[in-house]
């Protein structure tokens, strides 16, 4: 923030605008990361708690957050004014935005507690698939936001583009994993961990060369975070020798990566909104918690998951990170009327959720008797005997 436009100035809008394609790069790695992360066997034990809980956090975020910024709509001042289906289009996406979580935040939040057991599982779980999930829904999302601003019908022709589109980015995506595995099986060490850092770069350049092409009267559209996503998936394929390299790209390779990322989207955030905004934003913010703690109660309870967890499962859904504030400011490119209050906005929600998350998620391993850091502190004893009863 401080090198961006509105302080220092060491980064004008132009220079930032020029430098759009390094930040789509370091988001699609961390995206690229998020898939990596998607193990499935490790995943497979409590697979049917995962998907219970995750389809309810998803729904009612969703839906919670879909209503109430369109309800809102004349208060925030990026869509005073506004016509009804960008108000609509707003809502969308910012519901799906809602939805987004921070695996690495809480797999650094659990390594620090030392928590082990069916609840960090859940947690992990959820949070590790839910970032495959957002890609997906967004991509969707932008889809029928786009037909929505443009007044476009959705028409079955419509749908067909949003299932090509999918079905591209995928098969895009396993293409890519496919050649990068096998660049990291050849016995050339030298360079093949730069493919990492230049796989997003070549699937961005690819996605705009093919934006324009189309097959059977249908526009091809790329959307290069699935195809990032699908790209670290298929890195579990892998051997385990092959994959113990990966990791260590991608634990090489992220600091950087998240340097330029975080720098450039705190350059761009439109700080003479802000002030105007930020009343939306920690309103933006309790909506979400509400939908947070309906969806991961709704959600465990048609599990089965125990009651007395019922109470803090929320707190371990709360932390966002890169993949929401990378979602944000794909909508400012895509709608410039009101995207650039909507992810100034949004960002102000991701901050503060990125602050307060680890907090809550931390009490909620204490409380559940999972962390190991913990296991001999008499007050924990206290608050888990009277969370029993």
């Amino acid at each position: 923030m401080l090198t961006g436009p509105f302080v220092l100035g060491l980064l004008t809008r132009a220079e930032l605008t020029s430098l759009q394609l390094l930040e789509h790069s370091a988001l699609g790695f961390i995206a690229l990361m998020a898939g990596s992360e998607l193990e499935v066997r490790s995943l497979r034990a409590r697979i049917g708690s995962i998907l219970g809980v995750m389809t309810g956090l998803v729904v009612v975020t969703a839906l919670i957050g879909i209503g109430a910024i369109y309800l809102l709509g004349d208060w925030l001042p990026f869509l005073q004014g506004s016509s009804s289906s960008a108000r609509w289009a707003a809502a969308i996406l910012t519901g799906v935005i809602m939805t987004a979580r921070s695996p690495s935040a809480a797999i650094a939040v659990i390594g620090e507690m030392k928590a082990q057991g069916p609840f960090t599982q859940l947690i992990l779980g959820v949070t590790v698939l839910m970032d495959a999930v957002v890609i997906m829904l967004f991509a969707v999302a932008l889809s029928v936001a786009q037909s929505l601003v443009s007044e476009q019908a959705l028409s079955l022709a419509f749908l067909g583009e949003i299932g090509l589109e999918l079905f591209a980015s995928m098969g895009l995506g396993l293409l890519c994993g496919l050649l990068i595995l096998a660049i990291f099986r050849t016995r050339l060490v030298l360079f093949r961990m730069q493919w990492l850092l230049l796989c997003p770069i070549m699937v961005m350049w690819l996605a705009e060369q093919l934006h324009h092409l189309s097959f059977a009267g249908l526009s091809v559209h790329i959307e290069p975070l699935l195809t990032c996503l699908v790209t670290g998936v298929t890195f579990n394929l892998a051997s385990d020798e092959t994959h113990l390299h990966l990791d260590q790209g991608f634990h090489g390779s992220s600091p950087a990566v998240y340097l330029v990322f975080f720098t450039l989207t705190g350059a761009s955030l439109a700080l003479d909104q802000l002030w105007l905004i930020w009343p939306a934003a920690l309103a933006v913010f309790f909506i979400r918690l509400m939908g947070i703690w309906g969806g991961a109660t709704l959600g465990g309870a048609l599990v089965g998951e125990p009651a007395r967890q019922h109470r803090i499962r929320w707190m371990g859904f709360v932390t966002q990170a890169g993949v929401g504030l990378g979602l944000s400011a794909r909508v400012a490119e895509e709608f410039p009327s009101w995207g650039v209050g909507f992810a100034t906005m949004m960002t102000a929600v991701i901050v503060m959720n990125e602050c307060l998350g680890p907090i809550f998620f931390k009490r909620a391993l204490v409380l559940s008797g999972e962390s190991q850091a913990h296991a001999d502190d008499p007050l924990s004893e206290v608050e888990l005997v009277g969370l029993d009863h």
